[in-house]
């Protein structure tokens, strides 16, 4: 037959007894004043006298030792643990690879070294190179891969085979014991980085540009378009071939059905790409305080597949731009802000 022993109430009364001897001592003999025992979850064991004469009012607490015992000591973040570890090291861009057309591959390597503060290489350094593995609709996705640096303190990395045009950057950076989204954004501010430049595969391709300019007062300039005609001189600059076309009422009704209609009468085969958009007002012309002229733009745009009649490439972007006269203003904003966004966003987009 067992017996159940109730080891709780043992621990408990043993504790009492040690109590009882403590007090005993302290009191040269005399009786244990009046007290009281309370006993807490925490595993705690509170006596407190009431005798002042004697004890002073004393109260005595013992603890389980079982319990943890919290620590004041601070803990780092993530982020000061990889500003701390990086802080001595400098990555250079050693060497970049020339731009290349989609469907190809770099003819050389990209090339980073690693020093310390002394200008010393750091040998057997892990560090993470990122780069352009995918892009669609304007939105390039990055993979990563993990290398060690050589005894010169270098890491080379030979990117693969690219089929998407793009224009972004590797980046090289020590690789982090954690990544959190602190320490993502830092790494996003201070990575060292090299051009990632591939072109599109479409310069055969013939182009056709048709941007709808319009008045202060929302009217359509059907005379002439000077948006559409900096476009084109951009698109040669790039070797693309290009030319003018007029859609007035089919883009300024949005139909792009009816423009797809219209285009492909007119062109049949001929050309490959449309590009059709708006350039309008969000505020009129003013003088600063400098007597400067000032406006604000908006410009739209589409690349219109003329094998399907969809756009593969869109979108809208405002524009502001300051200067000595209203002909110079607007001359500046389509040759200098308009002309090279929506020329690159191809050029490096389809």
């Amino acid at each position: 037959m067992y017996r159940k022993v109730n080891y709780k109430l043992n621990f408990f009364l043993l504790i009492y007894a040690m109590i009882f001897s403590f007090f005993s001592c302290v009191s040269s003999n005399e009786s244990l004043p009046d007290s009281e025992v309370t006993t807490n979850p925490s595993n705690e064991i509170t006596v407190t006298t009431e005798d002042t004469k004697n004890l002073d009012g004393k109260k005595l607490t013992v603890v389980n030792s079982e319990q943890p015992i919290e620590s004041n000591q601070q803990t780092i973040s993530p982020l000061e643990k990889y500003k701390n570890k990086t802080k001595n090291i400098l990555i250079s861009p050693l060497s970049s690879p020339s731009e290349i057309m989609k469907g190809k591959t770099f003819d050389s390597l990209f090339t980073f070294g690693l020093t310390d503060s002394n200008n010393m290489p750091l040998e057997n350094l892990s560090v993470t190179i990122s780069y352009p593995s995918f892009s669609a609709n304007g939105i390039v996705s990055f993979a990563t891969e993990e290398l060690m640096t050589d005894s010169r303190g270098t890491v080379s990395f030979k990117a693969p085979l690219i089929e998407f045009a793009c224009d972004d950057f590797v980046s090289c950076y020590i690789t982090p014991e954690l990544m959190d989204d602190e320490v993502a954004n830092y790494i996003q501010k201070t990575a060292t980085k090299i051009p990632f430049k591939v072109h599109t595969d479409k310069i055969w391709n013939v182009f056709s540009v048709s941007i709808l300019d319009y008045t202060e007062a929302g009217t359509p300039i059907t005379s002439n378009s000077l948006t559409s005609s900096a476009i084109l001189q951009e698109m040669y600059t790039k070797h693309l071939s290009v030319g003018n076309s007029d859609w007035v009422s089919e883009i300024d009704s949005d139909d792009n059905i009816l423009l797809y209609k219209h285009a492909k009468s007119l062109f049949g085969n001929t050309i490959g790409y449309l590009i059709h958009g708006k350039l309008t007002y969000l505020e009129g012309v003013t003088t600063n305080e400098n007597g400067n002229k000032t406006v604000k733009l908006n410009v739209s745009y589409g690349v219109m597949d003329m094998k399907t009649g969809e756009d593969v490439l869109t979108d809208s972007f405002d524009v502001t731009g300051e200067d000595s006269s209203e002909w110079k203003l607007f001359d500046s904003i389509r040759h200098n802000i308009i002309a090279p966004k929506i020329v690159n966003a191809i050029y490096y987009g389809l």
